[in-house]
């Protein structure tokens, strides 16, 4: 053999190798068939299947038309010009159930980085609303299985210790930051 023999396997290797490069792009199916452009995004979700919903959202199709009646209906969250409540608060679940970026939001609904930021804000006021009535805080008092139990019980006034240091220091952060 000789070097240019050597030389032409080489190529051919390296053109076997990029063919099979861009057949497989060439061929690959896309995992999602949605269009992932403006409003348009919206529908194509709503109308699609269950399960593509549910991963893009983090919840039910009915689950999340309930939440956005609720907040309807309590006047914290309404339709404005161009932009409906389903999408408002399509871009708060998107956030936060992917941890997804402002920019990768302005690009999926084609809207500004303020716009997003300030329908996040909204959507984040209007369920921090709702706390007081979907969640209740823990009880004060520590419950007789974890005091009977000795084997949990010392963690427990540990964190029972904490949480009040914790508390005090809060109060008076709060504090000192209203002095100021």
């Amino acid at each position: 053999m000789d070097g240019c023999d050597i030389e032409l396997d080489e190529m051919e290797l390296v053109a076997a190798a990029a063919g099979y490069y861009y057949y497989d792009i060439l061929s690959r199916e896309p995992k999602y068939t949605l269009s992932v452009k403006g409003s348009s995004f919206m529908t194509e979700v709503f109308d699609g299947p269950d399960d593509s919903f549910r991963e893009v959202f983090r919840m039910d199709k009915h689950v999340f038309r309930n939440l956005c009646d609720v907040l309807q209906r309590r006047g914290m969250l309404r339709d404005t010009l161009g932009v409906m409540k389903e999408e408002k608060l399509g871009i708060f679940l998107n956030i936060i159930g992917h941890n997804e970026r402002n920019r990768v939001i302005q690009d999926r609904y084609q809207h500004s980085g303020e716009t997003v930021s300030r329908y996040f804000n909204n959507v984040l006021k209007a369920i921090k609303s709702l706390s007081h009535e979907f969640l209740q805080s823990p009880p004060s008092t520590t419950p007789q299985e974890i005091l009977k139990n000795n084997r949990l019980h010392p963690y427990f006034k540990v964190y029972a210790r904490a949480s009040s240091f914790f508390f005090r220091f809060l109060v008076l952060v709060t504090d000192l930051c209203f002095v100021i």
